[in-house]
């Protein structure tokens, strides 16, 4: 019986130009085909055929043939495991973006509900004050004695800067920083910012600030950041004490702390101090800080706090001496390209502590760029 008439029609020509090979002494190995029974029915089967070389001439064939109908069926239900698991990961996953999708507007519907009704509850005080105040004038106009009348209008003028205040502080957390940046020293930042202040006589104020050395920033800014630091201070004082405000220079940065003898800042609001809506004060939204943070990331700084319940709270501004874009502009004006600076002139120019050790001015320079950038100390070792 032809070996051919085992093998399914579609196949045959396959097997033939197989058996062709094994003919000629080639080893094709083991391939699979589908079979017939003498039913007419089919497997799938895996048939391995050797040559059978008498001498140097290839007498026959030689095979095994292996059922694999069970192992057939073991692979085509895992295929259709597979495809109903990559279904159902489809679907969970259709169903896990749409759950996401729902939650994030739902948050977020709930972070401005919450927002809304934050402000809302802090500006219907003020309108309530000037509504009042107004309506006072209006019935009592003519009775009311000239000390009577500024009075209430002191009120309404003084909500009205409150509400104003408000709406400024959310519109000032919301928009993009842009930046002024000018020379100034920090001790007159400090002055600046102690000048906006009226500093109750119960407290005391130390300014330890130097003039030097100079930083680049926004000066309106930084003095806002200061005036807000300052102005907690005093708030957090309940009867006598001081602010202590000092300074240390490290290599590439600035320190400038306000430490305060105040009632120190509870554990439950420490760990969200600088996030927004966050206050323990009776009036405002709680922008303060979180705006603080935000104006001094913008300079490429950092600011932290340290408390003591009981003893007091300090509040670290670091800000970097000298920004990566100033020493950029410093080497345009120079109108000197790198490759026409010296190494000493580099080295000078980035005030570095091993002068002429780096022996790679363009290397220097990268490395000083790139920890002034991510606000590191820059190591010439490293």
């Amino acid at each position: 019986m032809n070996l051919l008439s085992f093998v399914h029609p579609e196949e045959r020509e396959k097997a033939k130009e197989n058996i062709n090979k094994s003919m000629t002494g080639k080893n094709i190995g083991t391939n699979e085909y589908t079979l017939l029974r003498r039913n007419g029915s089919t497997f799938p089967a895996l048939v391995r055929t050797n040559p059978i070389i008498s001498g140097t001439k290839v007498e026959g064939l030689r095979g095994i043939v292996m059922d694999i109908s069970d192992r057939k069926q073991m692979e085509d239900k895992l295929e259709q495991y597979s495809k109903n698991l990559e279904e159902l990961f489809e679907t969970r996953t259709k169903e896990l973006r749409k759950t996401q999708q729902q939650l994030v507007k739902s948050e977020r519907l709930a972070a401005i509900g919450e927002l809304a009704g934050m402000i809302g509850h802090d500006l219907r005080n003020p309108l309530n004050d000037i509504k009042n105040a107004a309506h006072f004038l209006k019935n009592n106009g003519k009775a009311l004695s000239e000390e009577e009348s500024k009075e209430k209008l002191e009120t309404i003028y003084k909500n009205i800067d409150h509400s104003n205040r408000i709406i400024n502080d959310l519109s000032d957390y919301s928009r993009e920083i842009h930046l002024e940046l000018r020379e100034k020293s920090p001790r007159t930042l400090v002055l600046d910012a102690l000048d906006l202040i009226n500093v109750p006589e119960n407290i005391k104020i130390l300014n330890n600030i130097p003039e030097e050395p100079c930083l680049k920033v926004d000066s309106n800014r930084i003095t806002r950041v200061f005036t807000n630091l300052i102005r907690n201070g005093i708030d957090a004082i309940p009867k006598e004490g001081t602010i202590t405000i000092n300074c240390k220079k490290t290599k590439d940065t600035l320190e400038i702390s306000f430490t305060d003898t105040g009632a120190g800042i509870s554990e439950e609001i420490l760990p969200k101090i600088f996030s927004p809506m966050v206050t323990t004060k009776a009036q405002g939204v709680g922008f303060g800080l979180a705006i603080c943070k935000r104006i001094i990331e913008a300079h490429a700084g950092t600011i932290n706090v340290e408390t003591f319940r009981g003893r007091g709270t300090t509040f670290t501004v670091i800000l970097p001496v000298r920004a990566s874009s100033e020493i950029k502009h410093e080497l345009k004006r120079s109108n000197l390209s790198l490759a026409e600076k010296s190494i000493h002139e580099c080295i000078g120019l980035f005030n570095c502590s091993e002068p002429g050790e780096c022996g790679d001015y363009k290397e220097c320079l990268k490395k000083y760029l790139i920890a002034e950038t991510r606000n590191e100390n820059l190591d010439p070792e490293s």
